[in-house]
């Protein structure tokens, strides 16, 4: 039989491949070992391997092997390597494949300069799985795989590299728009919702993004992409942010942040000061509110903007709370005990804080040992604490610290998403409403209806609305001409040690007598509950 017709069963890429072994066997006088697909008469595919030798005699020359049908035996050896390069669930390349990858990018650097990597963490995956059951988690990462092989070419990869985490390498991106454009088009594309049995679920992502410009090799680019990830998780998920090298300054400065606050903790350098809240009919202060500051050894006092880091670190964050919570309790006993009437103390607690399963009882607790009632402590949560995983513990520690006779106010109010759904669920007391509708509400008539309105909701809702922020006496005139209840801010004083607490109060009573809103004679302490 002619090569002609012997190539003629094998499919046109097989033919290319034996055509060129035959050639480097004649050329180099070695047999050839070939393993190629093959289409026998009946039609029926299969694989073979043909394993051969030129050889010359009489001045004839011939190929003289074998060929045996290996199909079994390649079918089984295919199947061990999807076991070992690919994810069962989602049938994209695993871990161990996307990292032989990145090997073959890193072998060809100065080629893959316009390479880039977007690592895709589906965020509150576990709630989904423990709300709606594995099936459906299941379910949303098959869905979610389909959809980011649709954004991507032939050329670049989809891999599942962890349990909730994807990751895409683009082979090549043209400039950093583009870029942007494709971390776009993902989030866009896993934000459609997915349908399981009679639940829909809405899923959204949380993506960090490199380009190999900014690493000077594939595990630089996967430091990187992780970086911007954390920092897109930390602004809140459902978003993608770049790595820049703004973004790794940033990223050490935090890490020396944290380094430095877990030691001011453990030397006491976090320290409560307080701020006054008055009550806009009488002007009596009813409240002191408890933040934290940094005392640090050689800076002084710094504000939480110099170690935003450890807010945002949940364990650092509960142990800040924690160091607030014990001296504003301790002080509050020091003010009962020496007849300062103060009504009571407001104290921020933080997710993390509000997700201890013993929060209510370290609070019982402290308010024991000081021996002080229930009603001398208000509770502040932010609005954006409810949006994390399983809301609805945050609202069981709500109702337990309520039932303990305690006041919870809700912080920020307005600033985090579906602001009447919470305050339906979370039945708080007190709402404090942000500082950044206040600031402008004298001279844009948009935020003034806004304050108005949400003043009269409290009214009507039974709630006491405070307001935050407030600088100016324009805006303290326009909020009790709204009816709200208190105001809190820098016109009625600025955060403070607990010792300068009984001067500020003196001179913001003065300040009312002077402006005539109280009886000259009556500038007494009294902080009324």
């Amino acid at each position: 039989m002619s090569v002609e017709r012997a190539l003629s069963f094998y499919p046109e890429d097989a033919r290319a491949a034996i055509s060129a072994g035959l050639e480097a066997a004649a050329a180099t006088g070695t047999p050839y070992d070939l393993t190629v697909p093959f289409t026998d008469a009946a039609g029926r595919s299969g694989w073979v391997r043909t394993i051969g030798q030129w050889q010359e005699t009489g001045g004839i020359r011939r190929i003289v092997g074998v060929i045996e049908d290996v199909t079994a035996e390649k079918t089984a050896r295919d199947r061990l390597q999807d076991l070992v390069y690919i994810d069962a669930l989602t049938g994209l390349p695993n871990r161990r494949a996307f990292e032989m990858r990145l090997a073959e990018i890193e072998e060809a650097m100065s080629q893959r300069a316009n390479a880039a990597l977007l690592l895709v963490d589906i965020d509150h995956f576990k709630t989904v799985n423990d709300t709606f059951g594995h099936p459906a988690g299941d379910r949303l990462l098959q869905e979610i795989a389909s959809r980011l092989r649709h954004c991507v070419r032939a050329t670049d990869t989809v891999a599942r590299i962890g349990g909730d985490e994807f990751a895409v390498l683009l082979s090549h991106v043209p400039d950093a728009a583009s870029l942007e454009g494709k971390a776009s088009q993902i989030l866009e594309a896993v934000r459609q919702t997915i349908q399981t049995g009679d639940d829909t679920l809405y899923p959204t992502a949380s993506i960090g993004v490199s380009h190999l410009a900014f690493a000077s090799n594939v595990d630089g680019l996967l430091k990187c992409a992780d970086l911007a990830l954390y920092r897109a998780k930390a602004l809140g998920r459902n978003r993608a942010e770049t790595f820049s090298p703004e973004l790794r300054r940033r990223t050490d400065q935090d890490a020396r942040v944290l380094d430095a606050i877990r030691h001011a903790i453990d030397r006491d350098e976090i320290v409560a000061f307080y701020q006054p809240i008055v009550d806009l009919k009488t002007c009596q202060v009813r409240g002191l509110e408890a933040l934290a500051r940094w005392n640090h050894p050689i800076c002084g006092i710094l504000p939480p903007s110099e170690f935003a880091a450890a807010l945002e670190d949940p364990v650092l964050s509960m142990a800040i709370d924690d160091a607030v919570l014990r001296q504003a309790l301790r002080q509050m006993r020091e003010w009962v005990a020496a007849g300062v009437p103060v009504a009571a103390v407001n104290v921020n607690a933080s997710e993390a804080q509000l997700r201890r399963a013993d929060l209510v009882e370290r609070v019982a607790e402290l308010l024991d040992l000081n021996q002080l009632t229930p009603d001398r402590l208000k509770i502040e949560l932010v609005e954006t604490a409810y949006l994390g995983r399983d809301p609805q513990q945050i609202v069981s520690t709500v109702q337990r610290l309520a039932k303990l006779g305690m006041v919870c106010a809700l912080d920020d109010f307005g600033t985090g998403h579906a602001s009447l759904t919470h305050l339906r669920q979370l039945r708080v007391d007190r709402v404090k409403i942000d500082r950044s509708f206040v600031a402008n509400m004298c001279t844009e008539p948009f935020d003034r209806g806004l304050v108005k309105s949400l003043v009269e909701l409290g009214r009507n809702l039974g709630i006491r609305m405070t307001a935050e922020g407030v600088e100016t006496t324009e805006q303290l005139e326009l909020l009790r001409a709204f009816g709200c209840d208190c105001a809190q801010g820098y016109l009625i004083g600025r955060p403070m040690p607990a010792e300068q607490v009984p001067e500020a109060a003196l001179r913001w009573y003065a300040s009312c007598a002077a402006d005539g809103r109280i009886d000259a004679s009556d500038r007494s302490l009294e902080l009324r509950r």
